[in-house]
């Protein structure tokens, strides 16, 4: 009896530990259900707050935060580049649009060609303070949305770039750089190649009128590129998207110090002029606008006339600027303090829903990103894709972009359409990893037009 009784005893603490297991394992699995759920692709994940992580992706996790621009200082339209032999310097502004005091600060970290960690520490391509408070603000005047604007230009006496690459500026609040507000990318480069090149229609006779290719060389006045079939990447990107840029493109062919691009698959779809609408003046309708009205909280509302799917459409030739906006206003002298927020609503004619994919809004007004402030929503009442934005007063450009499920790369040819016609900017890239410095160094860069 005895034994009998050990023996039970004995199976049943098995079986209790065998069933806590199993509960364990259960609980972790509904947990793991939980954070997936949650973890969409549209949201900044973990990976964002981790310490001296490099975002290959900008982002901007602040709602408050609005109207982040980042350009070469002293020109409107003007790309974050800047030459790193020159005294050309970047220019970051943001509106604070929350009523509370915060102080915001701001650090510089080098990126490799692909934009992912560079190994080097700050104190090898920066000299001077690596964190620094933004000092430079001004309060809004006479708005309805009250907010304080930012201004930063740098390098400066705190802060100095001496190295050329890709770069990351990150933002945080309060001294604390777990508070990581958003990020941006900006460009050092040095004029050290020639890059000479054009935009044609596609040689593949089925792409003729629907994409566009580059086709290029690269010359030097030295022998500076050692390797280039390794050591020499070339990066193509198509006006300001990042998502389908294509990267480490090889020479098809080498002539001493002459590099030959052509004949080889650096192909874009050529897109469609870009959607555009005007809200620099708010007293009256432009264009685009269909009516406006205020709302209960006396918050401006524009709604714009319903857009239409435009890939079976024929091309209609007009002026635009690629993507980008220009924040002003008609009636005032400060065009950073003195332009109001307002709430415009943008709609797409659609049948039915899409099921393996979502509807984004690109463009500067987005920041080229597919996430929660550029992905539409459906409205089955109307038939309509749609979306609300709270954008500053200004000229403003946009495309409706196709992303299916699991993808990285939009497709522009589900709305748009593709025209060999169309006008788009193509920047190259050339990034030289220098095997003794242990770094990809941004060599030479050139600009080309589908029309020049």
């Amino acid at each position: 009896m005895k034994r009998l009784f050990l023996l039970s005893l004995l199976l049943f603490c098995l079986c209790f530990i065998n069933c806590s297991k199993s509960i364990t394992i259960n609980q972790r699995f509904t947990i793991n259900q939980k954070v997936n759920s949650n973890n969409s692709s549209d949201k900044p994940n973990d990976d964002y707050y981790k310490k001296n992580h490099i975002e290959s992706d900008e982002f901007n996790v602040d709602e408050k935060i609005k109207t982040i621009i980042i350009k070469k200082n002293g020109t409107a339209f003007s790309d974050p580049f800047i030459d790193l032999s020159s005294n050309d310097k970047i220019n970051l502004q943001f509106d604070d649009l929350s009523d509370e005091k915060r102080s915001f600060y701001y650090t510089i970290n080098l990126c490799n060609y692909d934009w992912s960690e560079s190994e080097l520490s700050q104190n090898e391509y920066l000299e001077g303070f690596y964190d620094n408070q933004i000092v430079n603000y001004q309060l809004s005047f006479n708005t309805i949305q009250n907010y304080k604007h930012y201004d930063l230009v740098f390098p400066n006496d705190n802060i100095k770039i001496i190295k050329s690459g890709n770069y990351v500026i990150k933002v945080y609040s309060d001294f604390d750089k777990s508070k990581i507000i958003f990020t941006r990318r900006f460009i050092v480069y040095e004029n050290l190649l020639n890059i000479e090149g054009r935009v044609i229609r596609s040689t593949n006779i089925d792409e003729k009128n629907t994409k566009h290719e580059l086709e290029f060389q690269i010359k030097t006045s030295e022998n500076i590129i050692n390797n280039p079939y390794q050591n020499l990447k070339i990066n193509a990107r198509q006006n300001r998207r990042w998502d389908n840029e294509i990267k480490n493109i090889k020479p098809k062919f080498i002539n001493g110090n002459e590099f030959i691009y052509k004949m080889q698959d650096i192909i874009f779809d050529a897109g469609n002029e870009f959607r555009y609408f005007d809200i620099r003046n708010i007293r009256m309708l432009s264009e685009r606008v269909n009516y406006k009205e205020y709302d209960e909280n006396n918050k401006l509302n524009f709604y714009l006339k319903e857009d239409e799917k435009r890939n079976f459409k024929v091309y209609f030739e007009y002026s635009d600027i690629n993507g980008k906006m220009l924040v002003t206003n008609e009636y005032n002298s400060n065009n950073e303090t003195e332009s109001d927020y307002i709430w415009v609503y943008f709609s797409l004619k659609y049948p039915h829903p899409i099921a393996d994919g979502s509807i984004y809004i690109l463009g500067d007004l987005t920041n080229w990103q597919y996430d929660q402030n550029s992905r539409m929503d459906y409205n089955f009442n109307k038939n309509i894709y749609e979306k609300k934005m709270y954008l500053k007063q200004g000229y403003y450009n946009y495309e409706y972009i196709f992303l299916s499920n699991g993808s990285k790369i939009g497709d522009v040819s589900y709305n748009e359409g593709n025209h060999y016609e169309t006008e788009n900017d193509y920047y190259i890239f050339a990034y030289y990893y220098d095997v003794n410095k242990m770094y990809d160094r941004i060599v030479g860069l050139k600009i080309l037009n589908s029309r020049r």
